[in-house]
C-alpha cells in the first residue's frame, strides 16, 4: 500500500450542468456607463516627462541651512542614488522650468544607530545642491 494510494479516496459525482449563458451576457454596452453625456475626458499633456523626474527628485531639504542657501539661490533636494548631474538639471528644468546653473551632489553616509541591544545604520542617500540663475526662484520654503 503506496503513500499516495486511490483505493481510500471516495469517487468524485460530476456537478449537474448548468444551462448555457446567452451569447454577450455580463458586457456591458459601449454607451451605457455612468459616464454618458458627460463628453470624453481628456487627459492633462505635460511639458516633459515627469514620472522620471519625480523619481529623480525625491524631496526638497526643508531646514535651516537650506533657508540660508535659498537666499543665494541654492535649493537642496534629496535625490535618488543612482542620478547623475544631467539627470538632476533636466528633472528641475522639467518641474519647474528652470534650467541650473550648477548642480553639486553629495554623497551622504548612513549614521550608526543603537536601540537597546539592537545596532543598526540609517541609509546612505544623495543629497543635490542646485544653483539657479539670478532672476529665477522656487517658491518651497512659503509658509514655512
Amino acid at each position: 500500500m503506496g503513500l499516495f494510494s486511490n483505493k481510500n479516496k471516495k469517487a468524485v459525482k460530476p456537478a449537474a450542468k448548468a444551462a448555457p449563458a446567452p451569447a454577450g451576457a455580463g458586457l456591458i454596452k459601449p454607451g451605457s456607463g455612468s459616464r454618458e453625456g458627460k463628453g470624453k475626458v481628456k487627459p492633462k499633456k505635460l511639458k516633459a516627462d515627469t514620472k522620471s523626474a519625480y523619481r529623480i527628485l525625491e524631496r526638497p531639504i526643508i531646514s535651516e541651512k537650506g533657508s540660508f542657501l535659498a537666499e543665494s539661490n541654492t535649493y537642496l533636494f534629496v535625490v535618488a542614488k543612482q542620478a547623475t548631474r544631467q539627470q538632476v538639471a533636466s528633472a528641475i528644468e522639467a518641474l519647474y522650468n528652470i534650467i541650473p546653473l550648477k548642480v553639486r551632489l553629495i554623497n551622504v553616509k548612513g549614521k550608526s544607530r543603537q536601540y537597546r541591544n539592537t545596532k543598526g545604520w540609517t541609509a546612505d542617500w544623495k543629497k543635490a545642491m542646485v544653483t539657479l540663475p539670478a532672476d529665477q526662484k522656487i517658491d518651497l520654503y512659503e509658509g514655512i
